[in-house]
């Protein structure tokens, strides 16, 4: 059986940072793709000066997600056509047939993950939550956007994480809930906790790598 571990959160909330995690525990995330405004690759992902430790997106389900929702900032969260569903479908088939282990990171998940749930082995689902004020001021810094204009969007996706969330507890799937400050404060405890959801052993090595990769 094939163990997915899904990164749940709004945009700006810290999904780089734990998908980043994951990836340094050497957790296959998935497709880089090729974004020409990424400043840098971090170990071949593309990476910004807004998120310099790399964005660990996987590019195969954003392009479904893209195709089937709409524009990120402005979802079609309420209805999806059976193409989209049989793509996602297939495309999970795919990394499960793929991998006994693999994570999968996208803000879009806040509306996605409802229906992506029914197609998962056996999924844990990390949730990250970060300080909402904060979050708007940084999607408007990154966007460049007037300030009503991103909590707008953010309280948009303030609303469907929670949906999801409520969505993952009621279908009994595991579930953490981290802090996005916590998590740099302390980030060797957040490494542990993600290690004790996932339930698979790491080399030794991996763990303080992962907690280096945000520490500094």
């Amino acid at each position: 059986m094939s163990r997915s571990v899904i990164v749940l959160g709004q945009h700006r909330s810290g999904t780089s940072v734990i998908a980043g995690i994951l990836h340094h525990l050497g957790i296959p995330m998935g497709t880089p793709g090729t974004i020409d405004s990424a400043t840098h690759l971090v170990d071949g992902w593309p990476a910004f000066d807004s998120n310099i430790y790399g964005q660990f997106e996987d590019n195969d389900f954003v392009k479904i997600f893209d195709k089937g929702h709409g524009s990120w900032e402005c979802p079609v969260w309420w209805w999806y056509s059976e193409e989209t569903a049989q793509e996602a479908k297939d495309l999970v088939k795919k990394r499960e047939a793929e991998h006994e282990l693999w994570g999968l990171k996208s803000p879009q998940l806040c509306y996605t993950l409802m229906y992506l749930l029914d197609y998962l082995e056996d999924p844990v689902v990390i949730a990250i939550q970060r300080n909402f004020d904060d979050m708007v001021a940084s999607l408007s810094k990154r966007d460049n956007r007037p300030i009503p204009v991103s909590q707008h969007i953010q309280s948009l996706y303030y609303l469907l994480h929670g949906g999801a969330k409520t969505e993952v507890k009621g279908r009994g799937v595991p579930l953490l809930e981290l802090q996005f400050e916590d998590v740099l404060m302390d980030p060797e405890y957040a490494v542990g906790e993600i290690m004790a959801l996932i339930d698979r052993p790491f080399g030794l090595i991996l763990p303080p790598k992962a907690a280096d990769s945000i520490a500094h």
